[in-house]
């Protein structure tokens, strides 16, 4: 966390109009929200409210002190594309953790409503006699006011974005193709959908595993590790040699599909609500701090979503480049059976700089398995 000082000069340079990037944008916020100094300039200049509720999240959740509730209310008040994000990103939380970080996510849930009423939720138990006393009409008014609450609650959790992916709207993408030493954009029209925002782990395809949908890994150990599928110590890391068709049926298990190489290029790059295109996810220039590449030196796979935020598309997905290339379900034109081919996008831990790049991919056989390559899946967005 920066010290005070570097966050006030910081907020200053925002408000001077100076140039920070989307990472720089979040990490102030970050520091504003546990020194409590200057939220809602902080606020003012970030540009995605997925990434605002995500550091909600984690401070109301995963922090040693976490988050006071009661600032709650103005930092939603800044954007109604919050809520629900952080609606959203509460349920993923309180699935995917364990602990006392489990349960301040089910009180934050709880608190939620009470909280955007500015009333404390301590008090509900202590008002039910007085409550059970008001008149019949007034009764009948709060029960037909919660079922409208509830219909409206309903209705935006099912059109809202599912906690463990990322929404990508309907739009013309700009995306860069590079091919030897030829760089060239090629405008894309793509139908709005969903992507993972994590590479699928061990633990996830191994219950497609058990439920008897998905074939075994085609070997069990990693690049450097002998019992990586199998040992939970390596749980949430991102299953490796899988082919693209045992790939898919994970996806169709799920009910998603594998993305097309321009679906997964879309999210890895371009920023959702400006549609400008970067190079890497988290901008153009190229940063091994980011990134499990091979110039971080690991040589193998580490948890999906290390390097978060600092390491996210602006989109908010995680790992888009390094970790473990990805299969897509775009094959290569003229490809015929046995030698049938499919591009992989992202590059992995073993890939040096330029493979990492969101216009740079790969043409792997179908049926390769391999320590380097991995997947997430996408679903198309159904419109309303």
């Amino acid at each position: 966390m920066p010290p005070v000082a570097l966050l006030r000069d910081g907020l200053l340079l925002l408000e001077a109009g100076g140039t920070v990037s989307e990472s720089q944008r979040t990490l102030l916020l970050r520091a504003a929200l546990a020194y409590d100094r200057g939220v809602q300039t902080a606020l003012r200049h970030q540009a995605d409210a997925e990434r605002v509720a995500l550091v909600l999240a984690e401070a109301l959740t995963e922090w040693e002190i976490p988050l006071a509730p009661e600032h709650l209310p103005d930092i939603l008040a800044s954007d109604a594309k919050i809520q629900p994000a952080l609606v959203a990103e509460l349920e993923r939380s309180r699935v995917l953790l364990t602990g006392e970080a489990r349960q301040r996510a089910q009180s934050a849930l709880e608190m939620l409503p009470w909280i955007l009423q500015g009333r404390s939720p301590m008090a509900a138990p202590a008002t039910r006699g007085a409550r059970a006393r008001r008149p019949l009409r007034q009764v009948l008014f709060l029960l037909l006011l919660f079922a409208m609450l509830g219909f409206v609650i309903w209705q935006q959790r099912r059109t809202m974005t599912p906690a463990e992916m990322v929404a990508m709207p309907s739009a013309t993408y700009p995306l860069v193709r590079i091919e030897g030493q030829v760089v060239a954009q090629e405008p894309t029209p793509l139908e709005g959908f969903f992507m993972d925002r994590f590479e699928v782990t061990n633990r996830e395809y191994r219950s497609c595993v058990e439920q008897g949908a998905c074939l075994w890994p085609v070997q069990t150990a990693s690049a450097t590790r002998a019992n990586y599928f199998t040992d939970p110590a390596f749980d949430g890391y991102p299953v490796v040699n899988v082919t693209q068709g045992m790939a898919a049926d994970y996806c169709r298990w799920r009910g998603k599909r594998l993305p097309s190489a321009a679906e997964w290029q879309g999210a890895a790059s371009v920023a959702p609500t400006t549609g400008q295109p970067f190079r890497f996810p988290w901008g153009e220039r190229f940063d091994p701090q980011r990134t499990n590449s091979a110039r971080l030196g690991l040589r193998d796979t580490v948890v999906v979503g290390s390097f978060r935020p600092g390491g996210d598309s602006l989109s908010g997905a995680s790992d888009m480049a390094g970790n473990v290339a990805e299969w897509t379900a775009t094959l290569v034109a003229g490809a015929e059976p046995p030698n049938e081919y499919a591009v992989v996008k992202g590059g992995s831990f073993a890939s040096e700089a330029d493979a990492l790049a969101a216009g740079a991919e790969t043409q792997v056989a179908v049926g390769s398995a391999t320590p380097e390559v991995g997947f997430r899946c996408t679903r198309t967005r159904v419109p309303g």
